[in-house]
């Protein structure tokens, strides 16, 4: 799906990382941390567009993709991390707090 994405939309930032959520968090081997879901934010500059998913650590069919979308503001709030601090803050601010519809792309 990113580079299908790239391809369409030319350029493209990814940022993708691990979430850790809930009081007890699974460990394999000695003390390795299991993440209980994945985000990934595909930011595309030339459209002023960005799309967010967090996924549970676990298959997901490809046609319920869509159900984990979400906003940047929420994938901040769940990392302690901030995304897209170089652009103007009214920018910033309209892209992170909106959970974008799946962006349809040709797979030509």
């Amino acid at each position: 799906m990113t580079k299908t994405y790239a391809k369409y939309k030319k350029e493209v930032y990814v940022y993708t990382g691990p979430v850790f959520q809930g009081k007890k968090i699974k460990t394999i081997g000695k003390g390795v941390k299991v993440p209980t879901a994945f985000f990934k934010i595909i930011y595309a500059p030339q459209q002023h567009q960005a799309i967010t998913f967090l996924m549970p650590n676990k298959r997901v069919a490809k046609n319920k993709v869509s159900n984990y979308r979400t906003n940047i503001a929420h994938i901040e709030k769940l990392t302690g991390m901030k995304f897209l601090t170089a652009l103007p803050q009214a920018e910033r601010n309209k892209l992170i707090s909106t959970t974008a519809k799946m962006w349809r792309v040709s797979c030509s």
